[in-house]
């Protein structure tokens, strides 16, 4: 399985844009640790690998309660990525559920830089009105994940799942446009594979390449946990994840799937016309639109249902979060980092120049994915 990426690479296209002007005051030497960054960046980039395959263009008023995660210090530096990395959905006005390993490091660290620095847009239905569109975008402020999430490619990123608390409530209807969870009732019914499933996403369209600035939808097919197990790498999959395939594509040759950059975003179940969210995109196969030798799986979900308790906690209050951002933390991140000679990172945070080489790399995702999982 392949490592997701922690930016969209088309996020970056006109992210290089807005650096340039960093870039030109760069001496040759800084140029040289770039590149050396770049390297070592690649070398070290993990986390899992997801995108829409074989995708339709998905309406936010169909499904309001998608949101999209953005790489975001415009009211600091100007900074920015063009495209959301993650995506995610609307628990309440003010939370948001999306997956662990888009505000972890992949290597097992929660990651600073994203997490001060990670806005919301919610009901973005084309990327290119990030950010100067008729949008809305909300700083995060408090992020909970579970103690128990493995950032870890040979764990499958067990209990991949976390919830952001932003600094106010987004501009939506409390009750229309709020995820609706599945009950006990829900989950016999839906673990069948004569249900209906929809996946939507920004990300990419087939390995590597990303073919669309809309949000996409696509169609998936239930998988049981024991043939999901049965998958060449899967055997780690556990019953609080959720499997699924896709149909063929006679055109293309690829099977209906998420790809990367639909981290962290919903898959629905249609129950008798009402969408019911019962997972979270995690991860899939190396090359997207391809199944597991076994088992026929093209995407792996962290399912909802079983996180019921800890998802209200939280939303109820009983839960501390695990980290706090706040403008004196960024205030102070980026002071250190612009300061720092080396612009190295520690645990997950990136410098000027290491920030530099992410976002180069993120704008190789429209032509190569790089990186393994297991």
């Amino acid at each position: 399985m392949e490592a997701f990426l922690f930016l969209s690479a088309l996020t970056v296209r006109k992210t290089v844009l807005v650096l340039m002007r960093k870039i030109l005051k760069l001496n040759l030497l800084a140029l040289l640790a770039v590149n050396l960054l770049l390297v070592a960046f690649c070398a070290r980039a993990s986390g899992p690998v997801v995108y829409i395959v074989n995708g339709s263009t998905a309406s936010v008023t169909e499904f309001s309660d998608f949101a999209s995660l953005f790489y975001d210090r415009i009211d600091y530096d100007g900074v920015y990525g063009t495209s959301p990395y993650c995506g995610a959905t609307m628990l309440t006005t003010q939370y948001v559920l999306t997956a662990a390993h888009c505000i972890f490091d992949g290597n097992g660290n929660a990651d600073e830089n994203k997490m001060l620095f990670l806005s919301v847009v919610p009901q973005l239905q084309n990327e290119s009105d990030f950010p100067n569109g008729s949008i809305e975008r909300v700083m995060a402020s408090e992020f909970y994940y579970r103690s128990d999430y493995s950032d870890s490619s040979s764990d499958l990123w067990a209990n991949d799942i976390a919830i952001v608390k932003l600094e106010s409530a987004v501009n939506i209807d409390a009750v229309n446009d709020v995820i609706t969870r599945p009950t006990a009732a829900n989950v016999t019914i839906y673990q069948v594979n004569t249900e209906t499933f929809e996946a939507i996403g920004h990300g990419n369209t087939s390995t590597g390449y990303d073919g669309s600035d809309s949000l996409l939808k696509t169609d998936l097919t239930y998988v049981d946990t024991a043939t999901c197990q049965s998958g060449i790498g899967y055997s780690a999959v556990t019953s609080s994840q959720i499997c699924f395939t896709g149909s063929y594509n006679n055109a293309n040759g690829l099977y209906n799937s998420t790809c990367s950059g639909d981290s962290g975003g919903p898959v629905y179940w249609d129950n008798s016309g009402t969408w019911v969210q019962v997972g979270i995109t995690s991860f899939g196969p190396s090359t997207c639109g391809t199944q597991a030798t076994n088992s026929g799986v093209t995407s792996v979900f962290t399912e909802i249902y079983d996180y019921e308790t800890w998802i209200q906690d939280v939303l109820d209050g009983n839960e501390t979060a695990n980290y706090v951002a706040t403008d004196a933390k960024r205030t102070a991140y980026l002071s250190s980092t612009s300061t720092s000679s080396s612009g190295g990172d520690s645990g997950g945070s990136f410098g000027w120049l290491s920030l530099f080489a992410l976002f180069t790399l993120a704008l190789l995702r429209k032509h190569t994915e790089m990186g393994e999982a297991a």
